[in-house]
């Protein structure tokens, strides 16, 4: 008997980077809806939700080869727009950039977690929105991750921890249940390590 996953189409090929993170950015958006295969572990799509979100990582975020050495960042780049009462602090920004450059990170692939940022300040999670979006990212990742997920997640604390406090602060207020952040990390916290391992 032909299964659910059986009927399920072959896989695309992974598109060009920036279409992947164009498709990244409307992913996490429309995950807002708690119903979304993104975020429901119920849907039978999640799987494949997730899968979709691992590839397009992979074809966004390419690891950077040793020619593309980290570089500190001399000009920022334009600031997203602020929630409404609260203003960008220049300072503030460029930490973040020159941190966030110095693991690995493309200047578009910066703006667009600060983007994320921005949006997360317009509209603060309760503290349950907060403990459910932390259960649902652990969730998410025990199941990618399987027996790996402790290792994984150590290592994506370990990138968060050299970013600015009021990057980290961010974080604690929902950022940080984002699942492809998450995963963005533990990729960045790798890359370091096998760098500094010489694997």
């Amino acid at each position: 008997m032909a299964t659910f996953r059986d009927a399920q189409p072959a896989a695309p090929s992974a598109p060009a980077a920036e279409e992947a993170k164009r498709q990244i950015a409307e992913t996490i958006t429309a995950a807002a809806d708690p119903k979304h295969p993104y975020r429901d572990v119920t849907s039978p799509m999640h799987e494949y939700a997730i899968a979709d979100m691992q590839k397009l990582h992979a074809a966004a975020y390419p690891e950077p080869g040793a020619e593309t050495a980290p570089q500190a960042v001399e000009e920022l780049p334009p600031a997203p727009m602020a929630p409404p009462g609260w203003q960008w602090d220049d300072e503030a920004r460029g930490e973040y950039h020159n941190a966030a450059a110095k693991l690995g990170m493309p200047p578009e692939e910066r703006v667009f977690w600060e983007e994320r940022f921005a949006r997360s300040m317009q509209k603060p999670q309760t503290d349950a929105e907060l403990s459910r979006g932390r259960e649902t990212a652990e969730t998410v990742l025990r199941q990618m991750w399987g027996e790996a997920f402790e290792g994984n997640l150590q290592a994506a604390k370990r990138v968060v921890q050299q970013l600015p406090e009021a990057v980290q602060d961010a974080l604690d207020r929902g950022l940080g249940n984002e699942v492809a952040l998450i995963l963005r990390a533990a990729e960045l916290g790798r890359i370091i390590r096998r760098g500094r391992s010489g694997a």
